[in-house]
């Protein structure tokens, strides 16, 4: 979103977001519809539209164009597949003022369908408003259905005056003096300084080069020749300071300058229009000013005294002679480059510094040439546009077509060439006039009496000479030397003379600030250039500059807090790399770099970069944020909390984010993230990563992610990688978001969620190793799952799937197993130890898979034929070895757990004289096991390893013996993965969570959520609170707790085992614990007792009122009224403690 003129927008775009969470449904019932998504932002969503004029003259045709360059909006559905003629199917207002109505094309005509004409309502529309745009397109599903497939996005429209005026940045304008936001040049941008958080509307306090200015300008809005679409017009502007008097300058001002601009605060940021800018002391009576022709400073001197000046960096001085008689005196500096500084001193040895003035442009208005801008059309390949002045000659190139042309306002319904373009020879037309038309016609058009076709239309812009006034459109803002931090309004005085050419002539102004912020912007002359921020031995904080490894260091002083942004952005060299360290203290760091490196700093705060690699490399420096472009590589090397680390503008998937240990709150990108454990002390924790291709390794420490989503792949070829390695990780959710995603397994063990939107082609999990043991946990729904040779995968939910291939083990529930395409190879152990046969063991499509196609642990299955599914039941039972009561359990240091190993499958028996014996494979001495002898064993927990997280785990197996005591490894074992837990898992989540004070008597109910079991809460201290469980609702508890202990006593609150917090009874008494309802306008009296006066209020302003109606020793009566609306509710505090809620009935 670009910037915005007034105060409105924060409450506009709040209302639109609360609009925007309504869904609307347009397709009827009987149509197929889908919904979509935009995968890539409008390239315009602000539009300004100038109002005024007819109907026709205050609109935009083909609207639509502009939202999305040539209307080619990105719509895919939601699974990504390619839509069909996407194009406007609705608008509707979502928030603000009502100012623009639309008409579409309707979709029976292909000529227009989908061309939006948008209209200000109103002739004096003004305002600001949010539509929705909602585009459809069609693409045709698996079954050849064609399904309608919409999605929407939000544009600001903003209606303003014809001739309104703003104060604008002029720095960024073609030669016309219009706003060029690149490619739409007009209406899709405004360049007014509203003193936002926006680095281009701002002003830096120190900079280690030429002080931070700016070009400043009005501009007026004035419509597109085509439309109602704002151009922003700069209009001559001069400064306060170039007159001697303001009052009598705006009385009879030169008829071109429309304002004077001034500063509010002219001792921290000066507005000159003379091409010279006073940025540090200065002298009475000595002045200077830019000469028009090259980058010189001229100085005059009215004193009797003589001067002394050079420019910045120079070794010699050149002289200001001093008045003589009525002569005033002179000098002349010829400075390097718009932007260099120039040093005045009083004596010849340049050791007193009076003045330093910066030259910023010679003064002069703006001299173009004659020009034509074509309209429409194509000149015939034949012809060639040579010199434009007040005439244009075309050369004809054709020895047989020869042409005519027509200069004019408008073509006439009858009329006559104005002259002909003779074959094989030049011509040059006649006289133009500023805004004339040049129509160039065929030959046959010399007289008509019906309107011609032209084949080329102009449009003729005369020249513009300089003016004689001295004054550009533009003057400069310039932050002074020693200038502080600032809140500074600029305001600008329309002249008399141009006080009816615009909408208002009242002043107009902008704020702006000068903010804690430095700018580097040394001029870049070498590809090693470096800085280095740092503190001092003197404590100061210091922005060191190398300019070439060989090169001493520029310093400049700057403050704690600062933000330094790195300005320069050169092609010729490569660009400065920067370290942080020594303790350095910064709120931000931005702009341009090489490499940032954060190293043994105290903080930097928010990173944002617009080009430039990051690398923290120190534990203790805060950094909040980091964002960077394009290509950039971030790594994180050091045991660092950061906030969300952001790559921008990575369409080819290029960037890459690696963390070896630390904390970040997300990553995203559309490249590489790789998240390595590297020390069982240093874990990894990522909120959400989403980028293309993500790696997870927790062989050597723990990584945690609350989930990881694949972002768009780069190419058609899918592209999306997962990969997951170690034993240490925790994955919360997975999201394939639609692509197809190659999830990889190698050496991983752990349990990993069933990934969302895996539906995809091309989507796969598959392991390729034969070490791999996941667990997956809620129901997949994937595309393709292959179970490599003794690898074993666990689905403790459903798994469908339309490929199932491997030679490894699947362990799933009996009828939880679809296959919709093919199968082959897989294991199958089924987890339930109650089938029998007849029991269904799978399902899958029909005529996709064979009773032989996958191998099953101790059953054969047969295949029950249907219409569209096909059911595998059991067979036959055999015995092919144990089963265990669990697969994997956890055990609370000094607990113990009982396992039990049974014959499968259900219904067989182990042979003859063969017996169950367990053992405990890789155990460090955490573990103790007992073989009870009947099938069952007993492990306890007896150690926690604090340091080294493997130790804390283990595999229990159960295994067939002979007569003999030896293993029977003809049949299979049973395993069970052991993870010891030093203190319970907390499996609940809690409505409440801080202390709190609960006056005596009073109540407060808990919602406690837990899927696994019914929590406990118990007090830590008894006596002090009473607690019952009062009801329940799926897997929420409600729990509710009354104070009864005596006043500040307090006692911790316990669930399962797990403290939760502390509460305190309160040192008041109120007569009134229990909720209470009371009709509006009828009132309720409380008594509250205290050894001082409490305060009684409410939660929720506006339901009731309060008045203190009486007070007896230590008990004070407070009547309470209704007021609110009927059903409307509120807490009762006495002293900040709730004591009951309070309804209005």
């Amino acid at each position: 979103m670009k910037k915005f003129r007034g105060k409105a927008l924060a409450a506009l775009l709040s209302l639109a977001l609360i609009a925007s969470s309504f869904p609307v449904t347009l397709a009827s019932a009987s149509t197929k519809h889908a919904t979509g998504v935009l995968t890539d932002d409008p390239d315009n969503d602000e539009f300004w539209l100038v109002n005024g004029g007819d109907k026709d003259e205050r609109s935009v045709t083909n609207f639509q164009d502009y939202i999305y360059v040539n209307g080619a909006a990105p719509l895919e559905t939601a699974d990504h597949q390619d839509v069909d003629d996407p194009e406007v199917y609705s608008i509707s207002h979502v928030s603000g003022d009502k100012l623009v109505s639309w008409d579409i094309g309707d979709d029976d005509d292909d000529d227009d369908s989908g061309e939006v004409k948008l209209s200000l309502r109103k002739s004096d529309s003004e305002g600001d408003e949010v539509i929705a745009v909602l585009y459809k397109g069609t693409y045709t599903d698996d079954d050849d259905n064609e399904v309608s497939v919409t999605a929407s996005t939000q544009i600001t429209i903003h209606a303003v005056d014809e001739n309104s005026t703003v104060i604008g940045d002029a720095g960024d304008m073609d030669g016309d003096y219009f706003a060029d936001d690149g490619a739409m040049v007009v209406g899709t941008d405004s360049p007014e300084l509203d003193g936002d958080d926006d680095d281009d509307d701002n002003f830096a306090e120190i900079a280690t080069a030429a002080n931070d200015y700016k070009a400043v300008s009005v501009f007026k809005a004035e419509k597109n020749a085509d439309s109602c679409l704002a151009q922003w017009k700069a209009v001559p502007t001069v400064s306060e300071n170039a007159l001697e008097d303001e009052d009598d300058f705006i009385d009879q001002s030169p008829n071109d300058i429309y304002y004077v601009l001034e500063s509010s605060n002219d001792d921290d940021l000066d507005v000159t229009s003379n091409g010279v800018s006073l940025i540090d002391g200065g002298k009475s009576g000595l002045t200077a000013s830019a000469t028009t022709s090259s980058k010189v400073v001229d100085f005059t001197n009215d004193t009797s005294n003589t001067y002394y000046a050079k420019e910045a960096g120079a070794s010699s001085a050149t002289t200001i002679t001093a008045k003589a008689g009525t002569t005033a005196g002179s000098g002349m500096v010829t400075v390097s480059n718009i932007g260099d500084s120039v040093k005045v001193y009083s004596d010849s040895a340049c050791e007193n510094l009076v003045a330093t003035y910066v030259y910023r442009a010679p003064l002069t208005s703006v001299a173009t040439s004659a020009s034509l801008d074509s309209d429409s059309g194509t000149l015939p390949s034949d012809l060639t546009l040579g010199a434009i002045s007040t005439t244009a000659t075309f050369t004809n190139a054709s020895s047989t077509t020869a042409y005519n042309y027509y200069i004019g306002d408008a073509l006439p319904a009858s009329g006559n060439a104005t002259g002909s373009i003779a074959v094989s020879d030049d011509t040059t037309t006649s006289t133009m006039d500023d805004g004339d038309k040049l129509f160039i016609l065929a030959a046959a058009d010399v007289t008509w009496t019906s309107t011609p076709t032209p084949l080329v239309t102009y449009t003729y812009n005369a020249a513009a000479t300089a003016g004689d006034t001295g004054f550009s459109q533009f003057v400069y803002a310039t932050v002074k030397n020693d200038a502080g931090t600032a809140n500074i309004t600029l305001k600008g005085k329309v002249t008399d003379a141009q006080e009816d050419n615009v909408a208002d002539d009242d002043d107009i102004k902008s704020k702006v600030k000068i903010e804690k912020k430095a700018y580097a912007n040394d001029t870049l002359a070498s590809d090693d250039a470096s800085y280095t921020i740092y503190k001092d031995s003197d404590n100061d904080y210091q922005l060191s500059y190398k300019a070439d490894s060989s090169t001493a260091a520029a310093t400049t002083e700057i403050d704690s807090g600062f933000v330094v942004k790195f300005v320069t952005d050169n092609g010729n060299f490569d660009l400065p790399d920067v370290t942080v360290n020594d303790d350095a203290s910064l709120d931000g760091i931005k702009g341009y770099v090489g490499k940032l490196t954060i190293d043994d700093a105290k903080k930097v705060g928010t990173v944002d970069l617009k080009k430039g690699d990051v690398s923290v490399e120190d534990s203790d420096v805060k950094v909040d944020s980091i964002t960077t472009k394009n290509n950039a590589v971030v790594s994180i090397d050091a045991d660092n909390d950061v906030g969300a680390i952001t790559i921008k503008d990575d369409d080819a998937g290029d960037s890459s984010v690696s963390m070896t240990s630390g904390s970040a709150t997300s990553i995203t990108s559309k490249g590489t993230v790789d998240l390595e454990g590297t020390e069982d002390d240093e874990p990894i924790s990522v909120g959400t990563v989403k980028a293309q291709k993500i790696s997870i390794d927790s062989d050597d420490g723990a990584v945690t992610v609350n989930s990881i989503v694949s972002s768009a792949p780069t190419d058609d070829e899918g592209g999306c990688t997962i990969e997951l390695f170690g034993d240490q990780s925790t994955i919360k959710a997975i999201d394939f978001a639609g692509y197809g995603v190659d999830m990889q397994a190698e050496d991983f063990q752990g349990e990993i969620p069933a990934p969302e939107n895996a539906t995809a082609d091309d989507a796969i999990f598959e392991t390729t190793d034969e070490d791999d043991d996941i667990t997956f946990t809620g129901d997949v729904d994937i595309n393709a799952v292959t179970i490599e040779d003794d690898s074993k995968v666990v689905f403790n939910g459903k798994l469908s799937v339309d490929d199932l291939d491997g030679s490894g083990t699947m362990y799933i529930g009996a009828n939880k197993l679809y296959v919709g395409d093919d199968a082959s190879g897989v294991l199958v152990k089924v987890t339930d130890n109650t089938i029998t046969a007849g029991s269904t063991i799978f399902t899958a499509a029909t005529d996709t898979v064979d009773d032989d196609d996958l191998d099953f642990y101790g059953f054969t299955v047969k295949c029950n034929e249907g219409k569209s599914t096909d059911t595998f039941v059991v067979d036959q039972l055999q015995f092919a070895g144990l089963a265990m009561n669990k697969t994997s359990d956890k055990i609370v240091l000094n607990e113990s757990a009982t396992y039990t190993a049974t014959a499968y499958a259900p219904g067989t028996s182990l042979p003859e004289g063969y017996s169950i014996e367990f053992d405990i494979d890789d155990n460090s001495g955490v573990f103790e096991l007992t073989d009870n002898g009947n099938g069952t064993a007993t492990v306890k927990c007896v150690d926690f390893d604090d340091v080294f997280s493997d130790e804390n785990k283990a595999t229990l197996e159960a295994y067939v013996v002979d007569e003999d005591g030896d293993e029977d490894e003809d049949y299979g074992m049973a395993e069970c993965n052991l993870t010891a837990l030093k203190t319970p898992e907390k499996t609940f989540t809690s409505d409440t969570n801080n202390d709190f004070t609960l006056a005596s008597g009073a109540t407060y109910q808990f919602k406690i959520t837990d899927a696994s079991a019914a929590p406990v809460m118990t007090a830590g201290t008894a006596g002090v609170v009473d607690i019952a469980n009062v009801g329940k609702s799926g897997n929420d508890y409600f729990i509710k707790v009354t104070a009864k202990g005596a006043a500040n006593a307090k006692t911790g609150i316990y669930v399962n085992g797990t403290k939760l917090l502390v509460i305190t009874v309160g040192g008041v008494v109120c007569d009134t614990t229990t909720d209470i309802t009371v009709k509006k306008g009828a009132s309720y009296q409380y008594k509250v007792t205290a050894s001082a006066a409490p305060t009684f209020g409410f939660g929720t302003a506006g339901v009731f009122t309060s008045q203190l109606v009486s007070h007896s020793g230590n008990n004070y009566f407070y009547k309470v009224t209704a007021v609110g609306a009927a059903g409307a509710s509120t807490g009762v505090y006495v002293n900040g403690q709730k004591v009951n809620v309070a309804k209005v009935g």
